[in-house]
């Protein structure tokens, strides 16, 4: 398949998949451009926006050709790879421009193109052909975050990070994303985690709660400034992405 469509949950570990993948790409000495997908400012041509972050001073159709002569010589596939679609400025962009930008690829046989999206945001961010699955040319994949390894994942987090529990967890199934289980440690590292169900409101409390008091030990701040210094940057972010 020339193109394959990786998709999952915020924090699900999509972009460390990927990053995995292009490091393990480096040791065969195969090919592999990864892009980020909030280089992509404008609503035009996506191709410019890879050219300029790229540096590259030719066309497109000569990056490819690069890319596909270089996947020869190595015997293995070239990898084109742009994580998160779903952050690009214009989200749009890829609903309006992904196919097109896909099939300049598959002129050039040695280049593989892999692009993430989080499920979430699929809606709004691929063409309907893509996240359907009804173009044969768009495998996909979900990923499950720790899936099946998740039990053995909360033992080395709460190892390293010296959470206790005198019981197995119980937010099991939210553990299997990997950002979850690692704020969660976070918020009570050193600690005995509470008694009964610990939701995501209460995790995110104690995981302020914790950042407070490392920022007031660093700058010897006082505390009711911290925290609103804290909930200024939240809002900040929440209004402006």
């Amino acid at each position: 398949d020339p193109n394959l469509l990786l998709l999952g949950e915020a924090g699900s570990g999509k972009s460390h998949l990927i990053a995995d993948l292009i490091t393990s790409a480096a040791t065969r000495c195969q090919p592999a451009l990864l892009l980020l997908g909030e280089r992509y400012l404008g609503s035009g041509d996506p191709w410019t926006a890879t050219i300029e972050s790229l540096g590259w001073d030719h066309s497109a159709d000569d990056l490819l050709a690069a890319l596909d002569q270089e996947g020869l010589l190595a015997g293995r596939p070239a990898l084109l790879c742009i994580d998160a679609l779903n952050e690009s400025e214009h989200r749009r962009l890829w609903n309006s421009h992904l196919i097109q930008f896909a099939k300049r690829v598959s002129h050039f046989p040695h280049v593989k193109l892999l692009v993430s999206c989080r499920s979430d945001f699929a809606l709004i961010t691929l063409p309907e052909a893509v996240r359907s699955g009804s173009s044969t040319s768009w495998p996909s994949v979900q990923h499950q975050g720790y899936g099946a390894e998740v039990i053995e994942a909360i033992e080395v987090y709460f190892t390293e990070f010296g959470v206790r529990a005198p019981y197995f967890p119980p937010a099991l199934a939210e553990f299997r994303n990997p950002l979850f289980l690692r704020v969660f440690c976070e918020a009570f590292s050193g600690q005995e985690i509470p008694t009964g169900p610990v939701g995501l409101d209460q995790v995110m409390r104690a995981r302020i709660d914790r950042l407070c008091a490392q920022i007031q030990k660093e700058i010897d701040c006082d505390p009711e400034d911290t925290r609103a210094a804290l909930k200024a940057i939240a809002k900040n972010i929440a209004e402006n992405g």
